[in-house]
């Protein structure tokens, strides 16, 4: 199997770059959703802290994945081997979530939607997370899927890496399925007959000298 370039940038600077680009992004906007349906069922009430959450929730969101966008486009593109359509589709699906990322944002710090209605901005905030959720989530399937399946042919060293790799494992866990522990019974037995063996090869051996000097 093939690593996809999604995987191999989650697997930099392990663990922190899993929880950069994956953990971080997908808690918050777990949060921003829990706290939008929670501060609609509580909307009657006097004390809801709930739209506050939202707001702190969706802008940290916003603002963290604009850096992760930037290191993506500065740092990490230009150095990249694509490996297929399906590479391709990842990556460009978890930078596609900058959109939204820009709009809750804007919706958040009042360039978009001061004229809109709270029913309004629930709705827009809602859908605007759902996009969000939806394009990092393609970006994790498309990631984790081989990009052989999509048509993409590894370079001839790479595979005969990959081939020498796999032979030299079953190499190996086939000579340890032939080494058998000592307290085997079937090694208790072939130790027992070659013992059998070399006692009878020395009795017969001790028998012919007894000839040889009785003849003398």
């Amino acid at each position: 199997m093939v690593m996809s370039n999604y995987m191999d940038l989650l697997g930099m600077y392990a663990p922190w770059f899993l929880i950069l680009f994956m953990v971080v992004p997908m808690t918050l906007a777990e949060l921003v959703l829990c706290s939008e349906i929670f501060s609609l069922l509580n909307k009657e009430k006097a004390e809801n802290s709930w739209p506050g959450l939202r707001k702190g929730a969706s802008i940290c969101l916003s603002i963290i994945f604009i850096f992760l966008f930037i290191y993506l486009v500065v740092a990490y593109i230009p150095t990249v081997a694509w490996k297929g359509p399906l590479d391709r589709l990842s990556i460009y699906s978890f930078l596609a979530a900058i959109i939204p990322a820009v709009y809750l944002l804007f919706i958040e710090i009042g360039i978009v939607g001061k004229a809109w209605n709270e029913h309004t901005k629930v709705v827009r905030h809602v859908l605007t997370v759902f996009l969000f959720v939806a394009l990092t989530h393609l970006a994790m399937v498309f990631g984790m899927i081989d990009p052989q399946l999509g048509g993409y042919v590894p370079p001839q060293g790479q595979m005969n890496m990959h081939m020498n790799m796999n032979g030299n494992n079953q190499g190996h866990m086939h000579m340890e399925g032939n080494q058998m522990p000592d307290n085997c019974p079937g090694n208790a037995d072939n130790h027992m007959q070659m013992n059998g063996n070399n006692q009878s090869m020395s009795g017969q051996h001790n028998g012919h000298e007894m000839n040889m000097e009785n003849n003398k």
